[in-house]
């Protein structure tokens, strides 16, 4: 009959041309008259993969100024590095949060993402001969701080050991290898061309940003001017520049211009909350707009709404936004309460 029964009692009827579809997790609470009145469609994640995806997001979100060559480069390199990536990261390194593998490839097409809008879209365009630099290194580099951000430090440097010899070639590429455990039957597809932007030697793939105007890698340390501390600062209010504070500032500038959700997870005490001020401090005031709040453990989801409906200036009924020509940026602190 087609009724939508609420919990308030209200019954909203349906008509004929109206279906609903919902997605969940699991039916843990689902009765069996509902699961009898609804047809059931279950996919396990596994068997989906993230290649379909990768299909749309390369229709969808790459820059229109990729060249055709250009995009079929970037698929070579998502069938070469990221399966060996995944696997490598789940089995030999301990993440601070959990993930899921989709989840890892959704931000590094995220980041690929941002990274070449903003190469293509510099002054004077990219030179034909700079385009494969360009996307090898924009890809290298979101592998590194999507696939291989998620570790510990210990995970890290593992990840970057084995990141260095995949991108020489040099891990064994059929199912059966003795080199490194990246589970049964997963063959690295190596593309018929060799990286054209090569990492340095020295230290960590994740020492290590991509500079977009030269296309060439730099160390994290050598994009920042270092100046000394204002006398006048609180002492709370010191931040002391370091290879972490640098990177993750870069990070969140990069995907808050391109309106893309980031999250810092780490232990307590570890700073996040002074990188994210930061951060947010550094934002150009004539453009953004930021909202801070936390989180406890009396939180509702009423009460987040209201605090961010209350700095937001009403448009209509039922619809608000940031001043007119900005954008506003929400920080939510403490998610895990």
């Amino acid at each position: 009959n087609k009724k939508l029964c609420l919990n308030s009692g209200e019954i909203i009827q349906m008509s004929a041309t109206m279906n609903m579809i919902f997605e969940v997790q699991d039916l843990a609470v689902a009765s069996p008259a509902t699961v009898s009145r609804c047809g059931m469609v279950y996919v396990e994640p596994s068997q989906i993969g993230w290649r379909p995806l990768q299909a749309s997001w390369m229709a969808a979100a790459l820059p229109g100024a990729l060249p055709e060559d250009g995009a079929a480069r970037v698929n070579a390199l998502f069938g070469w590095l990221v399966d060996p990536c995944v696997a490598f990261l789940r089995r030999n390194c301990r993440e601070l949060a959990p993930t899921a593998d989709i989840g890892l490839v959704v931000s590094l097409m995220q980041l690929s993402e941002s990274l070449l809008r903003e190469g293509f879209a510099a002054k004077g365009g990219v030179a034909e001969k700079d385009v494969p630099k360009l996307i090898d290194g924009v890809f290298v580099f979101s592998l590194i701080w999507s696939v291989g951000g998620t570790t510990d430090n210990e995970g890290r440097a593992l990840f970057s050991g084995f990141l260095r010899k995949l991108l020489d070639q040099s891990v064994d590429k059929s199912p059966n290898r003795k080199d490194y455990d990246l589970g049964a039957g997963l063959v690295v597809a190596y593309p018929d061309f060799k990286l054209s932007v090569a990492l340095p030697k020295e230290g960590g793939v994740h020492d290590y940003m991509f500079d977009l105007a030269k296309a060439q890698w730099q160390h994290w340390m050598d994009t920042v001017k270092v100046e000394p501390l204002h006398e006048s600062l609180p002492f709370n209010e010191i931040v002391v520049q370091t290879v972490d504070t640098v990177r993750y500032a870069y990070l969140m500038q990069l995907l808050v211009a391109h309106r893309k959700h980031l999250l810092f997870v780490g232990p307590t005490g570890t700073g996040k909350t002074v990188y994210v001020k930061a951060g947010l401090d550094a934002l150009d005031k004539g453009m953004y707009t930021s909202i801070e709040t936390a989180f406890s453990a009396q939180t509702s989801a009423n009460q987040v709404q209201d605090i961010i409906d209350a700095k937001l200036d009403k448009r209509r009924k039922g619809v608000y936004g940031p001043p007119v020509g900005k954008r506003c940026v929400v920080f939510v602190d403490d998610l895990n309460m």
